[in-house]
């Protein structure tokens, strides 16, 4: 192991002053790291070295009460928000002029030149990023403001979601506010500008990921890193590949480097990424030779550019020159070109992904475009095809949406005599030759066959993940070795399996295959809502599965439900209800289900015999079939006697401290399961705080504040009567 990462520690054996320590090795390790990784491009440590510090530090700072707000632990990102509350600039964040070719760039030199005179000043060329812009505001070298541009004079808050940014520092050590400031001259406040981006493979999983959910695919990266920024939910942005680069520096009260150069160095000296790419020119003949430098091979770089911004390098120069309404004088914005190509269109293929949804896909003569050979473009879907009159046979330009993504932009010649028929989409999957349906009011048509080939990796894959059935040692590769062995098809197949069939698998020896059983059968103890997440039902996530689990209480009950009363459940609206309806009525999926219940997989909110962890959350068998007893109820609601699913109905509970056999993600579920939630810190509404070893600070504020406090045995004897009856 790497001699920066020490391995970790035996926590029993540390007191709070040794963890306080560990703790400010482990944030100044992982600080550097990111720095080394993000902002230098020089890792030293290893990602699973870097997993390893990060999951040591979680553990500290949990059993010592430890966490603070700038804490790399924090960054996947707080509780939900309802509104973005709007804050003023200081300084209007100003957009830029655009120009387009040599000329219009000529004539901004020339008025730079009418109002500076004879005085001499150099051009900085940056690359201009197809992203958002944001503000960032430190205080005292923390992060306390993160805001969007909006409308120049005033943008939205949206700090913790920037927050989980991991470019971006929540805060900033003093060794590097003295050398890039000085000793003497350290501001109390400053502010970085910047852009958030996402990089070109990053914004292509994520919208091959929505078309397959259903969703429509972002046109670009900057609508998915805007979009991403506004979510309401920061831990769905910490999920979500934001990239930042710094451009700009504005200091309160003190001095600021003389330079735009210099500019970008000391934000790269406070620890925060800026874009390798700039030069400073003497004139602006120099500024054109560096745009068409970049313009040639911006095409290899990793995220996109549209073009360059020029700025007067002297910042002294900027008051001299002024500013628009809208825009400053000292600064433009020069847009490179979008790239086209004209080739034959040969075939239109159809391909079927995770979740079923086909997408038409155009088969071209390769042609080269933007850097690279062009053998295929999405179509995207059947009412695409059709408006634009795409045909077997055509002439078509073709075009990189993004400068990433290949699409057909039009026919070259649609008047043309003896094109090719219009297109008509066929009735049956191309995969398995299952019946394609259209699903709501969406313009995709799917296969719905949970069976069919190219779905059951990815889905299998989705089952065993680790917000789902949480089956350690079942990745992809092994899922891919299963299917092509066929000893796996559907989810059921899994609880099948034998220790000798694994084990004949390339790099499967007998120990690793005991353990792969021994995960797959721990996973039939996975709790309701957990099994209905890893169904993979489109657009059931994690959030709407315990919400569906909750209100039914059983998958019975949902089954039966119609539309309508599966709308009546929190966070579920018609596109959800509609297919679930539709999950449910497809009989391969019927008879899937009632496989997993014969295996002993949970599909009913009820506690059963025994309770010592999550995996005792039970349904009632597969005697009863599918989701428990007929009849079973809404959560909350007695079903022949049995304990109600929410015992714990809008009690609040902390967790804090070390369990004696279980973990808090495990407690956690059991009082989701039951109708509880938990909170990260104790208030006046806090009903319960579950306390294990070496408690801390959150059981000495609940004493304070009258809250029951529960050990495990005292929480888990609260679900027990039930149990008994």
């Amino acid at each position: 192991m790497n001699d920066n990462v020490p391995m970790n520690l035996n926590l029993s054996t540390m007191d709070k002053k040794e963890a306080k320590k560990r703790v400010d090795e482990l944030r100044d390790l992982i600080g550097r790291a990111n720095r080394a990784y993000y902002t230098d491009a020089m890792p030293f440590i290893s990602d699973r070295e870097f997993d390893e510090a990060l999951e040591e530090l979680r553990r500290l700072e949990e059993a010592y009460d430890l966490k603070t707000p700038d804490s790399p632990t924090q960054r996947v990102g707080g509780e939900p928000t309802e509104a973005f509350e709007t804050v003023e600039h200081p300084v209007p964040m100003l957009s830029l002029d655009n120009t387009y070719n040599k000329e219009e760039l000529l004539d901004f030199d020339r008025r730079v030149r009418d109002r500076l005179g004879d005085l001499p000043f150099t051009y900085s060329v940056e690359m201009k990023f197809d992203g958002a812009s944001v503000r960032l505001r430190y205080e005292k070298g923390e992060l306390m403001v993160g805001a969007t541009r909006g409308d120049g004079e005033r943008g939205d808050d949206i700090t913790e979601n920037l927050k989980t940014v991991q470019d971006i520092p929540l805060h900033i050590a003093e060794t590097d506010l003295i050398k890039v400031f000085g000793a003497s001259n350290v501001p109390d406040s400053f502010e970085v500008r910047g852009e958030a981006y996402m990089e070109k493979e990053a914004f292509m999983r994520l919208n091959m990921n929505r078309e397959e959910q259903g969703l429509a695919p972002f046109a670009n990266p900057r609508n998915s890193t805007a979009g991403t920024l506004k979510l309401q939910d920061p831990r769905e942005v910490a999920r979500r590949p934001v990239r930042f680069f710094g451009f700009d520096l504005l200091v309160d009260g003190a001095e600021v480097p003389s330079t735009q150069i210099r500019n970008l160095m000391a934000i790269k000296g406070l620890g925060i990424p800026v874009n390798p790419e700039f030069n400073e020119c003497a004139n602006v003949q120099e500024v054109f030779e560096v745009i068409q430098a970049w313009d040639e091979y911006r095409h290899s770089l990793p995220f996109e550019t549209d073009g360059a911004v020029i700025k007067v390098n002297e910042q002294k120069y900027r008051s001299t020159l002024g500013t628009t309404s809208k825009s400053p004088r000292w600064a433009i914005a020069y847009k490179f070109q979008a790239e086209q190509a004209t080739t034959l269109l040969k075939s239109i293929t159809l391909q079927v992904g995770r979740l079923g949804s086909i997408t038409p896909v155009a088969e071209l003569k390769p042609v080269a475009l933007a850097g690279t050979v062009v053998r295929r473009a999405s179509l995207h879907n059947e009412d695409e095809i059709r408006r634009k009159d795409i045909r077997v046979g055509d002439l078509v330009t073709v075009e990189k949406a993004g400068d990433i993504i290949p699409q057909v932009m039009s026919v070259v010649n649609p008047e043309r005599e003896g094109r090719g028929d219009a297109f008509v989409m066929p009735p049956d999957c191309p995969a398995c030759g299952e019946e394609l349906v259209k699903l709501d009011d969406e313009v995709k048509w799917r296969c719905i066959n949970p069976e069919c080939p190219p779905q059951i990796r990815e889905r299998l894959t989705h089952f065993a993940s680790r917000d789902a059935m949480d089956i350690d040692g079942l990745g992809e590769a092994v899922v891919e070795q299963l299917i092509q062995q066929g000893l796996v098809r559907t989810f059921a197949d899994l609880y099948t399996l034998k220790v000798e069939q694994l084990a004949s698998l390339e790099r499967m020896g007998k120990k690793s295959s005991q353990n792969l059983v021994e995960a797959i059968d721990r996973s039939r103890s996975r709790p309701f809502p957990r099994v209905l997440y890893a169904l993979g039902i489109r657009f059931v996530g994690k959030t709407v599965a315990k919400d569906l689990a909750r209100h039914f209480g059983s998958l019975r009950a949902m089954m039966e439900a119609s539309e309508e009363a599966i709308c009546e459940a929190p966070s579920v609206g018609p596109k959800i209800a509609g297919s679930l309806k539709a999950y449910f009525e497809h009989q391969r999926h019927h008879s899937t289900l009632e496989a997993l219940v014969r295996e002993g997989l949970q599909f009913e909110m009820q506690v059963t015999g025994r309770l010592g962890g999550a995996g005792d959350v039970h349904g009632v068998g597969a005697a009863d079939g599918i989701g428990g007893r007929a009849g079973a109820g809404a959560a909350g609601t007695d079903v022949d006697g049995g304990m109600a699913a929410a015992v714990f109905e809008g009690k609040i509970f902390v967790l804090t401290g070390t369990l004696p056999s279980m973990s808090r993600r495990e407690a956690s579920e059991l009082i989701e399961a039951h109708g509880g939630r938990t909170s990260s810190s104790v208030s006046g509404q806090t009903d319960f705080l579950l306390a294990g070893d070496r408690a801390g600070s959150k059981l000495v504020k609940a004493q304070k504040l009258g809250v029951t406090i529960l050990d495990e045995q005292s929480f888990l004897d609260l679900l027990r009567p039930a149990a008994r009856e």
